[in-house]
């Protein structure tokens, strides 16, 4: 389990028993190195450490492709690339060669792998103008730097000195200017050199800087056209109302349908909850219908609210969907018209506002509409969304890491100056107010107390003083140089990045790191107790070459690994709380191990990928939620275990779990099974006596099987 993640297989078993040379051990020791599931499972501990490399929300970062991502940890992992190498890709993995490429090659994976610092919790709508939501996305860049590569909580300078390591504000600032000069972009997937990714690169930044011009001048000459005319937009807007009225009196009405349709329903299943919910909604729904109602305010955020009434948005179901399952399909076709018209309407009242009030055939309005065709004809040609940066870009396209950020609010405020004289208009939140102009490469501003609105003086791009005087010579956005400082051999910082990677090693393999906290190795976090043995690990894991391999190796074939999990009186009195590992752990496993091995029993194999087993397993997203699975809005350095009645239950009454997985057992076995090889097929070992005397108490041979699935055993490693 600890190294591939799998139960081992009865002729895997009966090999190594059979075994009597020496080296048996080893020899299984070296053939788990050697599997592919290898990579799966050890590249699943680092995602934890990534956020699994995915945005599990669709505004809080660019739409990365976790899939591809987790995909090429798990191969560096095979290939045992070195650790070094791995942990500067992840700054700096676009502005590197591939690996064993040549000079000038480029990796899509690696530029992948250097954007995941961006898909951290925080919103990421309003980036662009916003400056606290920008700060608040850099400040997660920081954080994992320190946090995932170093074990160091970097992040806590941001509004003062850190109040216990070293590490001061202007050393945080200092880093956040290598995050702030970089961003994201699309590029095809199958780009292989720099020139290729810097073409795809230059060419998305100049069609976004057009669109973003067009935009400015667009909404400057429509503003000269209304104003020019009195205020035609007004005029227009005010001859919508009267037909706008009676749409949305008709949708109320519509409205009150589903809603009396739903209380029927909610009558007949006797659902007092929803009953009174809906008595509530239909008094609302009432008042707004009567005479002394006031109307609402027509305007494009109205209707759009409308709109998701009608079709859904995020929470919102939508009365069309609400319709159908309260059996009122016949409100069906005029809910979707009106759904069609409002959607409408919002174009119209967009394309009124962008053509001052008139026609766009009018001649008044020829340039703008020449404008509007280029704007169009860009965003049909550009490989991703200007304006919904986190939806995923065309097919054949990913979204990497690249040169070139965002500036502040204030540092937007010359060019807002420049946008005027060129006959350009924009809102202070317009998105395009930041694109049309060239992408930022430069430090960022301090902040007194961490606040946004207080920026001070720019902090030149560099490494904590700590660290060493060494002043970093820097190209572009300076993350390539940054990424060599991290690992320079015989530095402050190249001790903490091995350190903090062989004790998470030790924490996979026994349960508890030798640092408790293996984010923090800082003064915040607990003291090692074997501290000698923490830098003699990573003193060797430095100089095999950064090997992966070697240090799991390593641990697995010392004596202290290979201890029983059960104590003596003597041993429980000198460590009564395994603070020296003087045993091991009994450890229940994680949801993967879980997953795989409720898949093995199902397919009776082990299937090639985790994706391949997440489709194999039935309710294989429920086992997630009920053994603890990862969330995608942390970094992860331990899994909760939590123990509850649900699992038990989910296991023994769910039909496609215990029982489901015990007649596939059966199948396996072949008719002539027994209690005997059950038993080993679930729990990998013969069993006693007693244990096979207990099958008469069952009903069946499934019975027995489905119980021993449920057993703790048969999830907890010992």
């Amino acid at each position: 389990y600890d190294l591939i993640g799998y139960p081992p297989t009865q002729e895997e078993m009966a090999a190594f028993a059979a075994d009597d040379a020496p080296d048996a051990l080893e020899k299984v020791v070296t053939r788990l190195l050697d599997s592919p599931f290898f990579g799966y499972r050890w590249g699943r501990h680092w995602l934890d450490y990534t956020r699994a490399g995915a945005n599990a929300q669709s505004n809080r970062g660019p739409a990365l492709d976790a899939e591809r991502y987790a995909a090429w940890v798990a191969r560096c992992f095979n290939e045992d690339r070195p650790w070094d190498w791995f942990a500067q890709v992840h700054l700096a993995g676009d502005l590197m060669p591939a690996f064993d490429g040549k000079a000038g090659s480029y990796s899509v994976e690696q530029a992948l792998a250097a954007a995941t610092p961006l898909n951290g919790p925080r919103t990421f709508e309003k980036i662009e103008t916003q400056t606290f939501i920008l700060m608040d996305k850099l400040d997660e860049g920081v954080e994992f730097l320190g946090r995932s590569l170093m074990g160091i909580s970097l992040e806590c300078a941001r509004c003062h000195d850190h109040k216990f390591d070293p590490i001061s504000q202007r050393d945080y600032y200092a880093l956040l200017g290598f995050f702030q000069s970089s961003n994201f972009a699309p590029v095809p997937e199958d780009t292989t050199t720099r020139e290729e990714a810097a073409r795809a690169h230059a060419e998305f930044e100049s069609l976004t800087n057009e669109s973003a011009r067009l935009y400015g001048l667009i909404r400057q000459a429509g503003q000269l056209i209304n104003v020019g005319g009195g205020g035609r937009v007004k005029a227009w807007q005010e001859k919508r109302v009267p037909e706008l009225l009676q749409r949305y009196r008709r949708m109320l009405e519509l409205k009150r349908e589903v809603l009396r349709a739903e209380l029927t329903l909610a009558e007949k299943n006797q659902d007092q909850a929803t009953i009174a919910g809906t008595h509530d909604a239909l008094l609302e729904c009432e008042a707004a219908l009567s005479k002394n109602a006031d109307p609402p305010t027509f305007d494009v955020r109205t209707m759009k609210h409308f709109h998701y009434d009608l079709g859904g948005h995020k929470d919102n179901i939508g009365l069309v969907k609400r319709a159908t399952a309260a059996r009122a399909e016949s409100l069906l076709p005029e809910l979707t018209a009106q759904d069609s018209f409002w959607q409408e309407e919002i174009q119209r009242w967009n394309e009124a506002s962008k053509f001052g009030g008139i026609d766009k055939n009018d001649p008044a309005a020829q340039k703008i509409a020449g404008w509007d065709a280029r704007q169009k004809e860009i965003g049909s040609t550009v490989p991703a969304s200007l304006r919904a940066l986190w939806e995923p870009p065309h097919s054949g396209w990913l979204y990497v890491r690249s040169e070139g950020g965002l500036r502040r609010d204030e540092d937007l405020l010359p060019f807002d100056k420049q946008a005027k004289e060129q006959g350009m208009m924009f809102n202070s939140d317009n998105a395009e107010r930041a694109r049309w102009m060239p992408a930022y490469i430069g430090d960022a501003r301090l902040l007194l107390r961490g606040d946004a609105l207080y920026p001070v003086d720019l902090v030149p791009r560099g490494t904590p003083v700590f660290f060493g005087e060494e002043k970093l010579e820097l190209t572009g956005s300076g993350r390539l140089q940054l990424a060599q400082w991290l690992t320079s051999p015989g530095s402050i910082q190249v001790g903490l990045v091995s350190r903090a990677a062989a004790n998470r090693v030790w924490q996979h393999l026994f349960g508890e790191a030798l640092c408790r906290t293996p984010k923090e190795l800082g003064r915040l976090g607990e003291t090692p107790e074997l501290p000698e043995l923490l830098d003699g690990l990573a003193s060797r894991f430095v100089h095999s070459g950064w090997s992966q391999k070697a240090l799991v190796r390593e641990i697995v074939l010392s004596a202290a690994y290979r201890r029983a999990a059960t104590e003596t009186d003597a041993q429980h009195e000198k460590d009564s709380h395994n603070r020296y590992f003087t045993r091991q752990n009994v450890r229940r496993l994680e949801v993967e191990p879980i997953l795989n091995t409720m898949a093995w029993h199902h397919t009776g194999q082990r299937p090639e990928s985790p994706a391949e087993r997440n489709r194999s397993v039935p309710a294989a997203n429920e086992y997630a939620q009920h053994f603890d699975g990862p969330s995608p809005f942390d970094l992860i350095d331990r899994r909760s275990t939590s123990i509850t009645a649900t699992q038990a239950l989910f296991l023994m009454n769910h039909p496609q779990t215990a029982r489901g997985l015990a007649d596939d057992i059966l199948k396996h076995l072949g008719k002539a099974a027994d209690a005997r090889q059950v038993f080993e097929a679930v729990l990998q070992r013969p069993p006693t006596a007693h244990e096979v005397s207990l099958v008469a108490k069952f009903g069946s041979l499934r019975d027995f099987a489905a119980a021993l699935l449920c057993s703790n055993e048969a999830i907890y490693f010992e």
